[in-house]
């Protein structure tokens, strides 16, 4: 499938994407079955021994602070095991799909081999986005609540009871609205730099230079970007719950126990856990590689709307390295145009048209 030459909408995006699914399949599924398997793996280690040791944990010091360590080290062994799986998966899918786009054949191996060719550069640049679009506003949010509640706490202590009350409602108000900016934060951060795997990979740039560029080209489009994974997060959602939540209640009518959510018998427990993870592998498996897909192909709209991507389409497929001279007498639009921005949509049909004559009539001179 060549890459398209004219701006899509968020339609023809979503569209484009599934049917890129669709028709490779098992290149996107095999792409995403080993990353997901790790993470089922890594997650399911954690939360199935958490639920074996509930039952066994005293309410002391002793027992909270046994159950910490042994989380410090499942985090210190699963947090860079799942960084690495989602780097390759990510890079993968995005190589795959950008040889697809662009007409060309891969395979699984092709793309992990070329993923793994620049391994470090790519768990960079997804450290990067998790640290600067996560991790240091949460550390900033962290000290404000810190620094709000001492100043808080010592303003209410000389209030009497009914002004506490109401300070007290009004601090939950602030932190409400605190937390929902965090996250709108996180979020707009995010979109900022969710082109840059495809910038990185398709323009061979470093991890910062990508995030740059990416920030360049998601400008005008962050707010399709967050539509379209919104829409793919609620399938994901609702697949898994579909098939995952009615299971869970057969599995606790059918053990002839009370199906408590709070309490659940170990056995049950860690059985409706195993079921739900493999529901989460197999969903994770074929709707993960739409956000990578997706990515791609705002990458490539994006650069067509803001550098004229699809003249650069249509002299490739004229056979043409450069502008020929005719075209740049008759068409000096593409200056103009790489420093305004401006949508060349009609000048990619005017281009179509000569290129056209160009190759009916014989070599231009």
């Amino acid at each position: 499938m060549a890459a398209s030459t004219r701006p899509l909408t968020l339609g023809e995006i979503l569209d484009r994407t599934v049917q890129l699914l669709r028709s490779n399949f098992f290149l996107f599924v095999g792409i995403a079955a080993a990353p997901s398997a790790i993470t089922v793996l890594v997650s399911g280690a954690a939360s199935i021994f958490l639920l074996k040791h509930l039952n066994e944990l005293k309410p002391d010091a002793a027992g909270a602070l046994k159950i910490v360590l042994q989380m410090i080290v499942f985090a210190a062994v699963g947090i860079p095991l799942l960084l690495a799986a989602y780097s390759l998966e990510i890079s993968a899918a995005t190589h795959a799909a950008l040889a697809i786009v662009e007409g060309q054949e891969t395979s699984i191996r092709a793309s992990y081999a070329k993923a793994f060719h620049k391994f470090w550069r790519y768990v960079w640049l997804l450290s990067l986005e998790i640290l600067l679009a996560w991790i240091v506003p949460y550390l900033i949010l962290m000290g404000i609540v810190v620094v709000g509640a001492i100043v808080s706490a010592l303003a209410l202590k000389s209030l009497g009871s009914d002004a506490r009350t109401g300070g007290g409602i009004l601090l939950a108000i602030l932190t409400l609205i605190m937390l929902i900016l965090f996250f709108s934060l996180c979020i707009w951060l995010w979109l900022r730099f969710s082109l840059a795997f495809p910038a990185s990979i398709s323009e061979d740039k470093p991890a910062w230079r990508s995030m740059q560029r990416s920030e360049k080209l998601s400008k005008g489009t962050r707010g399709r970007i967050l539509v379209l994974f919104v829409l793919l997060y609620v399938l994901s959602l609702a697949v898994n719950m579909a098939l995952s939540l009615p299971v869970d209640i057969l599995i606790a009518l059918a053990s002839g126990k009370s199906l408590n959510l709070l309490h659940p018998a170990p056995a049950i427990a860690t059985l409706v856990q195993i079921y739900n993870l493999s529901i989460s592998f197999l969903v994770g498996t074929v709707i993960t590689p739409l956000y990578g897909i997706s990515l791609v192909l705002f990458y490539l709209d994006q650069r067509t709307r803001q550098e004229g991507y699809d003249i650069e389409q249509l002299m490739a497929q004229a056979g043409w390295a450069e502008l020929p001279r005719v075209l740049a007498r008759a068409l000096p639009v593409p200056d103009v145009l790489i420093t305004s921005g401006t949508d060349t949509h009609g000048l990619s049909e005017s281009i179509s048209d000569l290129t056209a004559s160009a190759t009916t009539e014989g070599p231009l001179p």
